[in-house]
């Protein structure tokens, strides 16, 4: 199994432990995820969008959407895109709280890979109906073994909660060591698919 093909897996295998029955989605043309009103097209700038899948939920209004691209210097780098229904808070609990929760579940499933190590936690781009204390931004390395040989990998993962009130919407960018994985991840940000964007 090619370096490539490591990293595309990457963000998938870490999406598999949050449903029992995924359901890949073959699709030509936009995707338009209905309830949050965010539409995934095939192609963004350098991305072409490379899996659609969704999780087991009564609305199916959990999902997630692959992209892959040739950076700078001929490196790989896959961003998935998850939009999936925010848990309202019981009494005694935070929008805030909530949010964290689940960003640490999310960087848990990085954790379990060997060697994790977390490099530290920066500001995610300002983005519409986001409020900016309820988003998270970490990057981790850890090892995967590649052809039979451990390889590092480096890992980006941000968490936007209660997006438009509704949504969490969270990303996961990977690539190897010596990408520029945090403009490549901010661009994809910034231009790709956003609840409510026309």
């Amino acid at each position: 199994m090619n370096i490539a093909r490591i990293i595309a897996l990457l963000p998938l295998l870490a999406a598999a432990s949050a449903s029992a029955d995924p359901q890949t989605i073959e699709q030509s043309g936009p995707f338009q995820h209905v309830g949050s009103k965010t539409s995934f097209p095939e192609q963004l700038s350098i991305f072409s969008r490379t899996r659609i899948v969704r999780y087991e939920d009564p609305m199916g209004e959990d999902v997630s959407v692959g992209y892959g691209a040739t950076v700078a210097g001929g490196q790989r780098v896959v961003i998935t895109e998850y939009v999936y229904p925010a848990p309202q808070p019981a009494v005694g609990q935070s929008r805030q709280g909530l949010c964290r929760e689940e960003f640490d579940l999310s960087a848990a499933e990085i954790q379990k890979h060997p060697n994790a190590q977390k490099l530290g936690e920066t500001a995610a781009p300002t983005m519409a109906g986001a409020v900016p204390t309820n988003g998270h931004r970490a990057t981790y390395t850890f090892t995967q073994p590649v052809d039979g040989t451990p390889q590092t990998i480096q890992s980006q993962i941000v968490v936007y909660c209660y997006v438009g009130g509704n949504w969490f919407v969270k990303y996961r960018a990977s690539s190897l060591p010596g990408t520029d994985l945090n403009s490549a991840l901010n661009g994809f940000i910034v231009a790709g698919p956003w609840p409510g964007k026309p």
